[in-house]
């Protein structure tokens, strides 16, 4: 029976032969030895924090020939952060929906009362590009893959959409921590003028007068505008939430598939913005605009090849731009010395972005 494995060395050959065994990963033969290394991402392995690792697995001579050799864990002991999102996903929304780009899970445990809880993934890191944020990303993707982002999250959003009742199962799931409140929308979407003015002060040779002007608007109407957005619950799904490159891996063989990562901030939002999110603020410009019109033609068709009904090209178009906004101020400020260049470029991405979607008759 599998439990919460709150230290590494409680994963031993005896339990992980089991946890493979059962999900049918290891049909005969045993795990003999497994060693580990930290990811740098690893915060402490003492104390509240993620322990991830990168684990290299040794079986007996009997074993079963398409067995895992390397995996990934992930233990998250950050109280009051981790509700059970990612579990719940790996558990049951993959289980859902098929044909999923995302990682395969082989154990998934979380403890109720605490919060912590750890997952069992497979480790593609020598088969991916798997940069580590927030100084490294992948500033371009190829059509293929482009195209593979796209389907992905229809799939999902898809099977979500205006679905009320999936969503009461999946908020009772996870606590609660599904639907988003106004408060919540105008604590993580509004911009403080002390922090405007401090942002301004930052980027003084940076910015013109009308890009301060738009900053000042946006800065003012986007909760409002958010918080009318979600307030009828109309055309919304489940959506990411933290769709950077670093959390879409690029596969190093160009005939496998991308892999989406890090499921554990989704919550009930306007889907398109998981598409908005990597590519508007992280792609080049002028691929945002040879591609822009085409993905999102594409997102549309599939959302509607998966059932979607009543969401037309011009609500798309309106959240697409609503959406690239709401990255365009709501997340701005001035970075810590290791953010600098990936900052520069999203916020040069960004303006580009407000400017030429026309997000000011937004305001």
């Amino acid at each position: 029976m599998s439990y919460l494995i709150t230290d590494l060395n409680q994963l031993t050959p005896r339990h992980l032969t089991e946890i493979l065994r059962k999900n049918g990963a290891l049909e005969r033969g045993d795990v003999t030895r497994i060693t580990y290394t930290l990811h740098p991402r690893t915060t402490d392995v003492n104390v509240d924090g993620y322990i991830l690792a990168h684990l290299s697995i040794t079986y007996s001579a009997d074993a079963s020939l398409q067995t895992p050799k390397r995996l990934f864990f992930k233990l998250k002991r950050v109280v009051n952060r981790c509700v059970g999102k990612e579990v719940y996903f790996y558990k049951t929304i993959t289980a859902n929906i098929r044909d999923l780009p995302v990682l395969q899970c082989y154990d998934a445990v979380i403890n109720d009362d605490t919060g912590h809880c750890h997952l069992l993934l497979e480790d593609v890191s020598e088969t991916y590009f798997t940069p580590l944020p927030p100084t490294q990303w992948q500033p371009e993707f190829d059509r293929s893959s482009a195209e593979q982002i796209i389907d992905g999250y229809a799939k999902i959003h898809a099977y979500y959409w205006n679905n009320e009742e999936k969503w009461e199962e999946l908020s009772n799931a996870i606590s609660g921590e599904f639907y988003v409140s106004e408060a919540y929308i105008r604590t993580y979407s509004s911009t403080p003028a002390e922090e405007l003015t401090e942002f301004f002060n930052y980027r003084k040779n940076e910015l013109n007068t009308q890009q301060k002007r738009w900053f000042e608007q946006a800065a003012k109407r986007l909760p409002d505008l958010l918080i009318e957005r979600l307030r009828n619950r109309k055309h919304l799904t489940i959506g990411h939430q933290d769709a950077n490159t670093w959390n879409i891996l690029r596969p190093r063989n160009p005939s496998d598939n991308v892999r989406i990562i890090d499921w554990e901030g989704y919550h009930l939002w306007f889907g398109v913005d998981d598409i908005t999110a990597p590519f508007v603020r992280f792609q080049p410009p002028e691929l945002r605009q040879a591609w822009e019109i085409a993905l999102l033609q594409r997102y549309h068709k599939r959302l509607l090849e998966y059932g979607v009904e009543g969401y037309n090209w011009d609500d798309l178009w309106y959240d697409y731009r609503l959406s690239t906004l709401y990255w365009f101020c709501g997340r701005i400020g001035v970075p810590d010395e290791t953010r600098i260049p990936i900052a520069d470029w999203v916020l040069a991405n960004n303006l580009r972005a407000f400017e030429e979607l026309h997000c000011e008759e937004l305001l």
